[in-house]
């Protein structure tokens, strides 16, 4: 009896640590979400000739870029990757970056495994995610419009481009979804430069203002909406 008393209270302990951990996370990617970045001496010029959409879920933020030929000419690799392409009612090719072991099997909620996530926070390869999509409603609860100059979006496309790994294959039979195909991809998956970070890094890139560090789709969604006003719209 005395064993199970002992037992129960390291487990009480343990969860106690976690939950100040994890509040310790999420009350730094608040107040750093509101930090701003430093303005690149590159950056392009501010505009609104071209629209991306942010598409949100509760962990993670993809990328969708209208669908247009000249995309396949800066990202030629897309083409072996079994995506349809030549599907009249493509709309948008949608991106994202992630942690291998958790991004290639976490189709849903139900599907995520302790092993998947234990070895996303410990650190991981990563990889690219792109998914061809039909119309996508702005005004639905979880996609933003995001305005850029015609320079600010050529240089999102080349930093979504450079993301990809080396290589630029695709990884067959691993999907989570109808119509993606899963890449190598650079760069290290980690706790603290997770999925969403990428997403503030090629913004960061094209001369979006966002702050110096947003994991949670929270924090990226709310850096954007205070730092960017005028180019983003949720």
């Amino acid at each position: 009896m005395q064993f199970v008393k002992v037992g129960l209270r390291w487990l009480i302990r343990a969860i106690l640590l976690l939950v100040v951990i994890v509040g310790l996370y999420l009350a730094v990617a608040w107040f750093t979400a509101m930090v701003p970045r430093d303005a690149r001496a590159d950056a392009p010029a501010p505009g609104a000739e071209r629209q991306v959409l942010l598409i949100q879920t509760l962990l993670h933020v993809d990328i969708a870029v209208p669908y247009e030929p000249s995309l396949l000419s800066r990202l030629p690799h897309l083409l072996q990757a079994n995506l349809p392409i030549d599907n009249p009612n493509l709309k948008y090719v949608a991106f994202g970056w992630g942690s291998k072991a958790f991004y290639t099997s976490a189709g849903s909620y139900a599907d995520i495994r302790p092993g998947a996530v234990f070895q996303a926070v410990t650190g991981d390869e990563a990889v690219m995610r792109t998914v061809a999509m039909g119309y996508l409603d702005p005004d639905a609860p979880d996609v933003a419009t995001l305005s850029l100059s015609e320079e600010a979006y050529q240089v999102l496309l080349s930093a979504i481009g450079d993301s990809f790994g080396e290589s630029r294959s695709s990884l067959p039979g691993l999907t989570i979804g109808p119509f993606d195909a899963f890449f190598e991809a650079e760069g290290h998956f980690h706790i603290f430069n997770p999925c969403n970070q990428w997403v503030n890094d090629v913004l960061h890139k094209a001369g979006v203002r966002t702050g110096r560090w947003t994991p949670t789709t929270y924090s990226l969604m709310r850096s954007l909406e205070e730092l960017s006003p005028s180019n983003f719209q949720r």
